[in-house]
């Protein structure tokens, strides 16, 4: 299996251009089986005003318009994707009615930092939330703003692999999780989706952090970030407290690895 990982420039808050991205790299690339993007790369990272009525509107579905989009271009080109985003889910509640039995209505719809994988036939066939809570402004956050609460295998072209987003592997919790989970099924990569706003010299300062934390995962590891105003970009395959293959930080394209 041919796997990319992609580091491409997101614009904050421009989905549409964002869109264009995905678009042209699953034209580009279509020779690979799956191309794997950064941490909220649909809406860009730092896309957010922690103002809920405003951050909803921004936020898409999986039923969105821009989904069916990239749904459609991975089916014309048989390229499976992953990629980041800030997910609207509807919230469905229990209240109690006049009768005194309780029924289901839906409330107002949360919110999640999540990432999506779209198979070559152009199915979503998976989403992840964020478990840790990063990724907000939670001092200025609702309980609107949401993480997820647990780690579900995926599978594309016969492979398995797991999924988490930037700090969740800085989480000795959800570490231990993901270690557990890794035990009990046969997997054969992760996906470590990430945004990070490292200069050079700070990330080559940091990166034997990023390799200790992958140790006793016996398998690929992929870190993705992407580029923006404030990011350079880069790309990292590690696996178990190694490095096996790198994208330095300030390059544009994409790392390509067999699994």
């Amino acid at each position: 299996m041919k796997i990319g990982l992609v580091s491409e420039r997101f614009i904050d808050g421009d989905t549409e251009h964002n869109y264009s991205v995905i678009a042209r790299c699953l034209r580009q690339y279509s020779g690979f089986d799956l191309l794997l993007f950064g941490e909220s790369f649909l809406h860009g990272f730092n896309s957010l005003s922690w103002n809920y009525a405003t951050d909803i509107k921004k936020a898409v579905a999986s039923k969105s318009a821009i989904f069916a989009k990239i749904k459609e271009e991975a089916k014309i080109h048989r390229t499976a994707v992953g990629f980041g985003y800030f997910e609207s889910a509807s919230a469905s509640c229990k209240k109690v009615c006049s009768a005194g039995v309780k029924a289901e209505y839906n409330a107002s719809a949360d919110l999640y930092c999540s990432y999506a994988v779209v198979d070559k036939e152009g199915r979503h066939c998976y989403n992840y939330r964020r478990m840790s809570q990063g990724w907000k402004n939670y001092w200025k956050t609702c309980v609107k703003y949401k993480e997820g609460n647990n780690l579900s295998l995926g599978y594309i072209d016969g492979k398995a692999f797991l999924c988490v987003l930037c700090g969740d592997l800085w989480d000795d919790d959800i570490l231990a999780k993901v270690k557990q989970a890794l035990k009990r099924n046969n997997c054969d990569f992760v996906i470590w989706a990430n945004y990070l706003d490292y200069s050079k010299n700070g990330w080559e300062k940091d990166l034997p952090d990023y390799i200790q934390r992958t140790l006793g995962l016996n398998l690929p590891v992929f870190l993705i970030n992407s580029h923006s105003k404030a990011s350079l970009g880069g790309a990292v395959v590690f696996n178990n407290g190694e490095i096996i293959a790198q994208m330095n930080l300030g390059n544009i394209g994409i790392l390509d690895f067999e699994v």
